[in-house]
């Protein structure tokens, strides 16, 4: 179990020092003191996180409403740099995952 904390560790300080968790924090910065912004971007982050596990239908109608709801957000700039940098970050932990699973057999049939 020590080795693989161990790597654990290395992998965290990797993802620290990774371009993507260094977009995600500077422009996380340039936004965390806006009160306003943040409850705005706050909610938007919770409505597109539970359309990622809706069952699928109409997805498009749902992505134009939530534009739609949010358009203050996605048309302030530094509020999309701050989505961008945070998809960015988010897509390089999903490789990670599926890097350190890939070799595991585990049954998961239960999902």
């Amino acid at each position: 179990m020590y080795e693989i904390k161990a790597r654990a560790r290395d992998l965290s300080s990797s993802i620290l020092r990774s371009k993507e968790y260094r977009s995600y924090i500077e422009n996380y910065e340039e936004i965390k003191n806006d009160e306003f912004l943040m409850v705005r971007l706050n909610g938007l982050r919770k409505k597109r996180f539970g359309l990622q596990y809706n069952d699928g239908s109409n997805m498009k109608q749902h992505m134009d409403e939530l534009y739609n709801e949010f358009r203050d957000v996605y048309e302030n700039d530094k509020a999309r740099r701050f989505l961008d940098s945070e998809m960015a970050l988010c897509r390089m932990l999903q490789k990670v995952n599926r890097a350190v699973l890939t070799d595991l057999e585990m049954n998961l049939d239960f999902l």
